[in-house]
């Protein structure tokens, strides 16, 4: 599985046909990815942090810190695994495509995997992010454009925010819906995320 970064809901997908299967937005591999300058004027600024949440997805991390922006909602995992493929001299500093079976692969299989070019090598390096406060939000296009784990949820992407038994689910205009379940302190984080559904619903839905 490969996956791209799609430039219209800033997630790490895997292409369904020509298009993002998120949000519907045509895809191409062969476009220039944002400028870290665009991507920090589309993310905003670090506003709070919502909380430790569980996210119900497939094969990318899917428990960490949700932080609120100006702009919308940011989601860093508690690991931040980054691979490189090394081909020795000549191989590009950044990778646009990234193999994503090591999301699910135990780190031991993947450390394990043979070396079928003697040429190249792959390098992985695991850290465990601290949280992140206002005078971070510099660093969050490229913790964006560094681990396919992590994703920002443009407010404008927002159709509908609710708040059901299994926790708050977040609805795309195309009625795909992104799950968030509080992990711990669920009375504050419920707090602020009624209060940010109101000011989305009132911007959405004047």
């Amino acid at each position: 599985m490969s996956l791209i970064l799609c430039h219209q809901c800033f997630t790490w997908v895997e292409p369904l046909g020509e298009q993002c299967p998120q949000c519907d937005f045509p895809l191409d591999a062969r476009s220039p990815d944002p400028t870290p300058e665009e991507l920090n004027t589309a993310i905003g600024l670090i506003v709070s942090r919502m909380g430790e949440v569980r996210i119900a997805r497939v094969d990318l991390p899917g428990q960490g810190s949700l932080y609120e922006t100006t702009q919308g909602l940011f989601f860093v995992p508690h690991r931040l695994e980054q691979v490189k493929l090394v081909r020795g001299e000549s191989a590009p500093r950044q990778i646009r495509t990234v193999l994503a079976d090591w999301l699910s692969a135990p780190m031991d299989r993947l450390r394990g995997l043979p070396n079928r070019q003697s040429t190249a090598r792959m390098e992985i390096a695991v850290d465990e992010p601290r949280p992140l406060g206002p005078d971070d939000s510099g660093k969050l296009a490229a913790l964006l454009m560094q681990n396919p784990g992590v994703f920002f949820l443009p407010r404008r992407s927002i159709h509908k925010v609710r708040w059901t038994l299994r926790g708050w689910t977040l609805s795309r205009p195309n009625s795909l819906t992104l799950r968030l379940k509080p992990i711990v302190d669920r009375g504050r984080f419920h707090e602020r995320m009624s209060a940010w559904a109101a000011d989305v619903e009132e911007a959405v839905c004047p």
